[in-house]
């Protein structure tokens, strides 16, 4: 399955939409189909507003040999932004639910941006003979090149988009880096902690989208872990392109709960 098909939806009935099983993945459907998918229905209405905030919490685990059904609600539908509920189910149980924002472009205002951290870049890491790998051995389409990080509580990797079929629309592409948003992020908690046996589980998460990204050009995920405890942890990234350009900021709270013997 291609990285659009992963987010694409079909309309069942004026109401409802659905979304693909995931098979190749995780037994449990990976959190990113859930927000990529609920991005792509709270887009999936017509108009000049752009989802550029979701904010999301996963209900229940998902299956992933299973599809998911959605409903929107639009709670507010203004000039400047109109606000969007998604919610998926799985026979009939609530599963994850995202609250996404959609503001009309063009506004003006004062800007400023963080600027991307002082890493070797992809051609420079490939110049000292580092090898781009896979993200997930169960998601090829995705490439990933570990950057060197100083601390221990901080993780940084490029990565890009390589599948045959590309993102086809601006909207497509915004749920696309939604899906991926969620790969990698959770882990930076346990740099600290090498060798800790832990049950991890996205519980929450919250993407702010700056711009539309180009999926297939190299993109820095850095990510810091500012705090952990009581079996949850906080992880915070930003998505720059490789010019530099500030893309996307990243916030999510995950299950890091130790197993028992």
């Amino acid at each position: 399955m291609s990285g659009p098909q992963k987010i694409r939806l079909r309309q069942d009935g004026p109401e409802r939409l659905v979304g693909p099983a995931f098979p190749e993945g995780p037994e449990r459907t990976f959190g990113g189909v859930f927000i990529g998918q609920g991005l792509a229905a709270a887009e999936a209405e017509p108009g000049e507003h752009e989802a550029h905030a979701p904010h999301a919490t996963f209900l229940r685990p998902g299956d992933a040999t299973k599809e998911t059904t959605w409903t929107v609600e639009t709670l507010r539908a203004g000039r400047s932004f109109t606000v969007r509920v998604a919610d998926a189910y799985q026979d009939d149980r609530h599963v994850f639910r995202a609250t996404v924002s959609l503001q009309r472009p063009g506004d003006p205002g004062p800007a400023h941006e963080a600027p991307i951290p002082e890493v070797p870049g992809p051609k420079e890491l490939a110049g000292q003979g580092a090898g781009a790998g896979d993200v997930a051995d169960w998601d090829p389409d995705w490439e990933r090149l570990d950057a060197p990080t100083d601390r221990p509580d901080e993780l940084a990797f490029w990565f890009r988009y390589r599948g045959a079929e590309e993102f086809a629309t601006p909207a497509e592409a915004r749920a696309g880096l939604a899906f991926f948003s969620d790969y990698g992020l959770l882990g930076t908690a346990l740099g600290p902690h090498p060798g800790a046996r832990v049950q991890q589980a996205s519980l929450d998460h919250s993407l702010w989208l700056f711009s539309t990204p180009r999926l297939g050009d190299w993109h820095l995920y850095s990510c810091v872990s500012p705090r952990a405890g009581d079996g949850r942890a906080l992880c915070r990234g930003h998505i720059h392109d490789v010019s530099g350009r500030l893309v996307a900021a990243v916030a999510q709270e995950g299950l890091t709960r130790t197993l028992r013997d």
